[in-house]
């Protein structure tokens, strides 16, 4: 069965495969600076043909690359405006994130949203969202 951007399967693999990151520079001088991706990784070639190259085709966004660990392959969208390919695919889906990736991704979105609205330019804004950026992947 070919991968759609309409199967429920992709939403579950997001779910238990998926990792949202969002990180900032610490250096002064680069304080604009700001780190946005969408992650999944898979191991074995044959997986990076059928799932990752396939999740690049329709997502039209993205790379592809070898992780450090042998074998191991990951599909990475990163920027404020790439990530938006998936968040469109996860707001437009019928159905949702089950696991405690829910909580990630909607600190993620929020956190996008807040770097698209430039806050991350202002000091203080900088400094909540560097701190709220450190719990995307915590859970309790």
């Amino acid at each position: 069965k070919t991968i759609t951007l309409d199967d429920t399967w992709l939403l579950g693999f997001i779910d238990a495969e998926g990792c949202f990151h969002v990180g900032f520079s610490s250096l002064r001088e680069e304080n604009r600076y700001y780190r946005l991706c969408f992650d999944l990784t898979q191991k074995g070639v044959d997986n990076k043909k059928v799932v990752l190259d396939r999740l690049f085709e329709l997502f039209k966004v993205g790379i592809i690359n070898r992780h450090y660990h042998d074998n191991i392959w990951y599909f990475r969208v990163n920027g404020l405006y790439d990530t938006l390919a998936v968040i469109n695919y996860l707001e437009n889906s019928d159905f949702t994130l089950l696991t405690k990736k829910a909580s990630s991704y909607l600190l993620w979105k929020q956190i996008r949203n807040s770097i698209k609205q430039e806050e991350h330019l202002d000091p203080v804004q900088r400094q909540k969202l560097i701190s709220l950026s450190k719990t995307v992947n915590k859970y309790s």
